[in-house]
């Protein structure tokens, strides 16, 4: 389909349009068409969008500022461990005898 038709129809049902996050009801239209670079590439970890000023940098990449300092500090950006106790994810926590060595530990319980 041509993209003026796509938008001639988004103007014509956008006051019946309603947010699946909000629920509100309308859709605001904004002149001219978002290029590929206004979407914003989202983080493959957490789903946030990654700074327009980290693409710059750093083109290539598919992380955002915060997941990829965790991958550079060696934390695991896989689905976190949760506390048979409480439910709250684990963090690592290095322990302090002897050789350094990590263990996962629940923040709350301190178990």
């Amino acid at each position: 389909m041509e993209t003026n038709l796509l938008l001639e129809l988004a103007r014509v049902s956008a006051g019946n349009l309603i947010c699946h996050t909000c629920g509100n009801a309308g859709l605001e239209l904004k002149d001219g068409v978002p290029d590929r670079d206004d979407l914003g590439r989202r983080c493959e970890v957490c789903g946030r969008t990654i700074d327009p000023e980290r693409l710059e940098i750093f083109p290539d990449s598919t992380l955002c500022t915060t997941c990829q300092k965790g991958d550079d500090q060696g934390i695991d950006s896989a689905i976190p461990d949760y506390c048979s106790q409480c439910g709250t994810p684990l963090v690592p926590v290095k322990s302090t005898v002897g050789i350094t060595r990590y263990r996962m530990s629940c923040p709350q319980c301190r178990r």
